[in-house]
């Protein structure tokens, strides 16, 4: 826990500039008594620790602390960047707050009262706008999900289909979880709110202000990234952080080509397995049509081995092509197939697609696989491909 001087003056100061800076409803409750300390500011040691602030003077006003000072025999230091108006906070103490003075000898302590009194009734309209974002939030349980101050994620159309008041509320809590909600001005939101309107399509990321970006992935096919919905959903995040962390096999940044033999094997990443098993005798064709797990796949075994003994798993290459199962004619680019798959483009770089020893696609994950290499009918040899979530 740590305790600041924080007083009264400080708090009318944090109110005028932030109707300044066009501030959203909660800037105008100014600071609370008690606070967590922002994660970027936390010690490396103490990521684990919730680290408090307390401000027990906000009551107080700087007169009656030097009054309660000077009655002890109490010195006190004046720190000299106080008459540094280059600071808007000083420009503020030592311009705007006289003259409102001038008007009200206790402007001070009564500012700070009203902020209070704000407090209850604000509190309360951040209470609803709390369940409109807790109803419309989409979640992800899965091992890797980054911690809550990297990103937000929710359903788009709830979002769209509320009134502006509601959708900036919405949007302030969620500004408000990710600690970045000193920036936040009315105008900022209100653009936010303009742009999701307009947005057709996955998005992103795009930024927003300071390191904040937001996402938009247009109908996320349920069945292969398992999600609760298939409707339109924003992501709201850090910069640098993956804006939907959604639990489907994917390669690490230092991945290296990985050989996978014929003869069988498990490739193991972060979360997932890979089996190849080669099989003798194929399920029947139904079977096969009936198959809803999209992470599983049949290959024809001779067509493969007459391109060498093994295969490889290598990120997407988007400019290679090949011809998927069902399209009678022609070739269709990598990239075309995870577009048309709608898989989010911040999720496209890392994408596994097998290929031959040569180096042509022959799966790419989860989504379409080569004609070439299909099995045509039963009774030939085939080669298992199968991803297994794992601890």
């Amino acid at each position: 826990m740590i305790a600041t001087g924080h007083h009264a003056g400080d708090q009318v100061e944090t109110l005028l500039m932030n109707l300044i800076h066009g501030t959203h409803l909660s800037g105008l409750c100014g600071m609370e008594e008690w606070s967590s300390l922002a994660a970027q500011f936390r010690p490396a040691r103490q990521t684990d620790a919730e680290v408090l602030l307390w401000r027990p003077l906000l009551a107080w006003t700087p007169d009656d602390i030097r009054s309660c000072l000077e009655a002890w025999n109490e010195r006190w230091e004046e720190d000299r960047s106080n008459l540094d108006e280059s600071h808007l906070r000083n420009r503020v103490r030592h311009r705007v707050v006289p003259p409102l003075a001038a008007l009200r000898t206790d402007t001070v302590g009564f500012l700070a009262n009203q902020m209070e009194l704000w407090r209850a009734d604000i509190q309360a309209l951040e209470r609803i706008h709390a369940d409109n974002l807790a109803r419309s939030e989409l979640s992800l349980p899965q091992p890797d999900v980054p911690r809550a101050d990297q990103s937000v994620i929710m359903r788009l159309s709830p979002l769209r289909d509320a009134p502006q008041w509601q959708q900036r509320g919405m949007l302030a809590q969620v500004v408000a979880r990710l600690h970045r909600n000193r920036q936040l001005s009315t105008a900022r939101l209100d653009e936010l709110c303009r742009q999701l309107k307009t947005a057709d399509g996955s998005r992103g990321p795009r930024p927003w202000f300071g390191d904040l970006c937001w996402s938009v992935w247009h109908r996320p096919p349920a069945r292969v990234f398992d999600l609760p919905t298939n409707q339109d959903l924003l992501s709201l995040h850090r910069r640098g952080a993956r804006p939907f962390p959604v639990n489907v096999p994917r390669l690490p940044p230092d991945w290296r080509q990985a050989p996978i033999p014929l003869a069988g094997a498990d490739l193991r990443l972060p979360g997932w397995t890979l089996s190849a098993m080669p099989c003798e005798h194929l399920p029947s064709m139904s079977a096969l049509r009936d198959d809803s797990y999209p992470w599983n796949v049949y290959l024809d075994l001779a067509s493969l081995e007459a391109h060498g003994n093994s295969i490889r798993l290598d990120p997407a290459v988007p400019q290679l092509r090949l011809q998927p199962v069902g399209m009678q004619a022609g070739r269709k680019q990598i990239r075309h197939i995870l577009r048309d798959a709608r898989v989010h483009v911040s999720l496209r770089p890392d994408w596994p697609v097998v290929y031959t020893a040569g180096g042509d696609p022959v799966w790419v994950c989860g989504l379409r696989h080569a004609a070439a290499h299909a099995v045509g009918k039963p009774g030939r040899p085939v080669l298992r491909l199968r991803w297994h979530p794992c601890p």
